[in-house]
C-alpha cells in the first residue's frame, strides 16, 4: 500500500504573509532531500522547494509585484543584471513611484511601461532586441533607453515604453530628444553678461526674464545654440541628484 504524504495539499504563509499550497511532492535522487511543488495563491506562481524551507517560510513570490507596486522578477535575479535592473527599475520608478523626483514629467503625465515590462524577465528577453542596442556599450553606460525619438508627435500622455517604442542612443541624443511638455525642468542658464546659474523651473525663470520657453526648451534639446544672448545647458539626473544632497 502506498503512503499518502500529508504534506500535500497543506497551505502555509511565507514570512511576508503570502499564502501558497502544496501541489506535490517531487522525488529526487536517493540521498538528496526530496522537494514539493508549491503555489502562490495571489498570483499562480509556482515553484520547488525542501520541506525545511517550506516550513521557515523563506520561499519568495518571485511574481509579487513588488517593486513599485506594479514591477515583478520573475523568474530570474537581479545579481546577476545589475545593469538591466538599473535601467528597469529606474523606468519604472519614473512612471509609478510618487516620491520619485521625476515623476511629475512621468507618470503624473501620463506616461507608462507596457505591461510585458512589468517584469524584469521579460524586460530581459526584450533588451537585446531593443534598437540600437549594443552589449559592450549597455554595460558601459555609453546608450540611453529612449522612449521618444520612436514616438514624435504622440501626446506625452500616450506614450509608453515598450520594445516597438524604444531604442538605445547616445546620453547627447536623449538629451537632445527629451519630450519637454509640462516638465519641471533643471538647467544651468548662461546670460549675455554674468555668470552661470542654476534653474529649477522653467516656467517662473521664463517669467522673470521675459523669455519664451518654448526658445528655451529648443536650446536646451540642442536645435538652437543660444536664445538673445543666452545659453542654457540641462543637467543630467545624477548631477540633479548631486546637487541636492
Amino acid at each position: 500500500m502506498t503512503k499518502i504524504d500529508d504534506f500535500i495539499g497543506r497551505t502555509f504563509n511565507n514570512k511576508k504573509g503570502q499564502t501558497f499550497t502544496i501541489i506535490d511532492k517531487i522525488m529526487t535522487k536517493p540521498g538528496k532531500s526530496n522537494r514539493y511543488l508549491l503555489e502562490f495563491k495571489a498570483t499562480g506562481y509556482r515553484s520547488t522547494a525542501e520541506k525545511v524551507h517550506i516550513l521557515r517560510g523563506t520561499i519568495k513570490d518571485r511574481f509579487e509585484k513588488s517593486v513599485f507596486n506594479v514591477g515583478y522578477l520573475g523568474n530570474t535575479k537581479m545579481v546577476s543584471n545589475k545593469a538591466a535592473y538599473t535601467v528597469w527599475n529606474g523606468m519604472l520608478e519614473r512612471c509609478y513611484d510618487t516620491k520619485c523626483e521625476r515623476y511629475p514629467d512621468y507618470g503624473a503625465a501620463g506616461v507608462r511601461v507596457c505591461e510585458r515590462w512589468h517584469c524584469f524577465e521579460y524586460f530581459l528577453e526584450d533588451i537585446e532586441l531593443i534598437e540600437g542596442y549594443e552589449k559592450d556599450a549597455f554595460e558601459q553606460r555609453k546608450i540611453f533607453l529612449d522612449k521618444d525619438i520612436k514616438q514624435k508627435g504622440v501626446p506625452k500622455n500616450q506614450k509608453v515604453y515598450s520594445l516597438s517604442t524604444c531604442c538605445f542612443v547616445s546620453r547627447e541624443v536623449n538629451n537632445r530628444n527629451r519630450d519637454l511638455t509640462n516638465a519641471k525642468l533643471h538647467f544651468i542658464a548662461i546670460p549675455p553678461k554674468g555668470d552661470s546659474f542654476y534653474v529649477a523651473g522653467l516656467r517662473p525663470f521664463a517669467e522673470k526674464y521675459k523669455l519664451h520657453r518654448k526658445a528655451i526648451k529648443n536650446c536646451l534639446m540642442g536645435h538652437r545654440s543660444d536664445y538673445d544672448g543666452w545659453k542654457f545647458e540641462l543637467i543630467r539626473e545624477s548631477n540633479w541628484r548631486q546637487k541636492k544632497s
